[in-house]
C-alpha cells in the first residue's frame, strides 16, 4: 500500500506528459499480464498443443509472442489491409543492426517466414517495446526468430509464413496480386 501511495505521490510531481506516458506503460504491462494469464489458462501445462493455434489481428501482436511461447501456430485475421507500414528506415536499420537475421529472412525457403512477411506486417514484432516483455516475462529471446542464449537466427528451425486471412472481397477492395499468391500457397 505504501508503494502505491509513494508511486502516486511521485506521479503527481511529474509533468502531464510524463504522467500520461507512465499511465500508458502501466496499462500496457497489465494488459500483457492479462493476455499471458488468459493463454496460460487455455494451454496451461498441456503438452498436447499439436494442431492448436492462436488467432490475432494486427492490433493484438501479443498473441504472436504468446503463440511462440506455447509453440502453437499463429493465424492473422483482419477485415482490412495492414493499417500501418514500416518506417522508411526500417530495412536499413534492421540490416545494419541484425545482419545475420536479415540474411536469414532473405534466404528463407519458399513458404517460410521471409523478408516479404517482415516488410508486409511482421516488422512491428521487432519494435523495442516487445523485447523486454519477451525476455523478462516470457523467457523468450528479445528478438523474434533468434536463439535466447546466443541471439543468433534459428537457422535450424524455420517457421512457415503465417496464414493471413483478409476479410473482404476483391470485388470491393482492389488487392495487389501478391495477396492471392500468398493465399494460394496455404492451400
Amino acid at each position: 500500500m505504501l508503494d502505491i501511495c509513494l508511486c502516486q505521490a511521485h506521479l503527481s510531481l511529474l509533468p502531464n506528459s510524463s504522467r500520461a506516458s507512465h499511465r500508458k506503460k502501466t496499462i500496457q504491462v497489465e494488459h500483457r499480464r492479462e493476455c499471458l494469464s488468459a493463454v496460460e489458462n487455455v494451454f496451461g501445462n498441456d503438452m498436447s498443443t499439436h494442431g492448436d493455434f492462436i488467432v490475432i489481428n494486427f492490433f493484438a501482436l501479443e498473441g504472436w509472442h504468446l503463440a511462440e511461447l506455447f509453440q502453437v501456430k499463429c493465424i492473422i485475421a483482419a477485415p482490412y489491409f495492414v493499417p500501418y507500414s514500416a518506417p522508411a528506415s526500417f530495412e536499413r536499420q534492421f540490416k545494419q543492426s541484425l545482419p545475420l537475421l536479415y540474411k536469414y529472412f532473405q534466404e528463407a525457403p519458399l513458404n517460410m517466414v521471409c523478408w516479404t512477411d517482415i516488410t508486409h506486417w511482421m516488422w512491428a514484432l521487432f519494435m523495442e517495446s516487445w523485447g523486454s516483455w519477451r525476455n523478462d516475462s516470457l523467457n523468450l529471446s528479445p528478438i523474434p526468430f533468434t536463439d535466447p542464449v546466443t541471439n543468433l537466427p534459428l537457422w535450424y528451425m524455420r517457421e512457415e509464413s503465417p496464414l493471413l486471412l483478409y476479410g473482404f472481397s476483391k470485388e470491393i477492395v482492389e488487392c495487389p496480386a501478391w495477396v492471392f499468391l500468398e493465399i494460394q500457397k496455404h492451400f
